[in-house]
């Protein structure tokens, strides 16, 4: 929203600012424009994920995985975690190893994005 925000009132946002944000003003407006192939998410540990609609792909992130006091899945896990969320709303079926060619593509999308600002 900030890079959205940022054009319609003409102001520069400064470097490494909202690194993930994206102009889709038009898109916004109804204007012919189109929106964000993908969201970048984070976790309570700073942990990024990113999902396209159908996939979700979680990186690996340290820090528990589960937490007790609000009874919550933090997403942490060692390895590569990948969702169909056509299928498995709730992310309990890790497709990963199923479905390398997608996870490779969202994991190297995460890291241009991670790289570029």
């Amino acid at each position: 929203m900030l890079a959205n925000f940022a054009h319609l009132l003409n102001v520069k946002i400064p470097a490494n600012a909202a690194p993930d944000s994206e102009n889709h003003l038009n898109a916004w407006l109804n204007k012919n424009g189109k929106g964000r192939e993908y969201l970048v998410l984070q976790n309570v540990q700073n942990n990024l994920s990113i999902e396209n609609g159908q996939w979700k792909y979680i990186a690996p992130g340290p820090g528990p995985a589960y937490g007790k006091e609000t009874n919550s899945e933090y997403g942490n896990l060692k390895e590569d975690q990948l969702y169909d969320l056509a299928v498995d709303k709730v992310e309990k079926s890790n497709v990963a190893s199923k479905n390398p060619n997608i996870l490779n593509s969202l994991k190297s999308t995460l890291e241009a994005i991670k790289s570029a600002k």
